[in-house]
C-alpha cells in the first residue's frame, strides 16, 4: 500500500492543496481525485478551493473556482466560499457578478473577524477598479 493510500481524504486534500498554490503539474488531477474521494466533506472543498485560488496560471482557473464553489457541499451563504467566487469573476472581467459576490461575503461574515474583512476590503477595491475610467476622461 501506497503512503498515500493510508493518508485520510483531508490529508489528501492537503497534497492536492500543496499542488494548487504552486500551480504544480498534476494539481488539477489531484484535485479532481481528492474531490472523488471525498467530495461532500466541506473541509475538503475548502482546502481544495483555498488552493485552487492560490495558484496562478491554473489552466481555466476561474472557471475551476466557479465550478467548486457551486459543489453542494458548500452553503450558498458561505463568506469565504462566496469570496473566492469574487475573485473568479473579476478574473473572468465579469464586474456585475463579483461585486454581487463580495457583497454577500461580506453581508455573510461574522463581525468578530477583521482579519478576514480586510481581505474582502481588498478584493472589493480590485473588482470597482475593474472598468473604472480614469478621472481626466470622464464627461467628455
Amino acid at each position: 500500500m501506497s503512503e498515500r493510500a493510508r493518508w485520510d481524504p483531508y490529508t489528501r486534500a492537503l497534497a492536492a492543496f500543496a499542488l494548487l498554490g504552486s500551480s504544480a503539474p498534476g494539481a488539477l488531477d489531484a484535485m479532481d481525485r481528492s474531490l472523488a474521494e471525498s467530495g461532500d466533506n466541506l473541509q475538503v472543498c475548502h482546502a481544495l478551493l483555498h488552493g485552487l485560488w492560490l495558484g496562478d496560471g491554473l489552466p481555466d482557473q476561474a472557471e475551476r473556482i466557479l465550478e467548486l464553489a457551486a459543489w453542494p457541499a458548500f452553503d450558498d451563504g458561505d463568506p469565504i466560499m462566496l469570496f473566492r467566487t469574487a475573485t473568479a469573476w473579476r478574473r473572468l472581467g465579469r464586474r456585475a457578478e463579483a461585486l454581487a459576490a463580495i457583497g454577500s461575503a461580506f453581508e455573510a461574515l461574522d463581525p468578530n473577524q477583521p482579519d478576514v474583512h480586510a481581505d474582502f476590503v481588498r478584493e472589493r477595491a480590485l473588482i470597482t477598479s475593474l472598468t473604472q475610467e480614469p478621472q481626466h476622461d470622464r464627461g467628455h
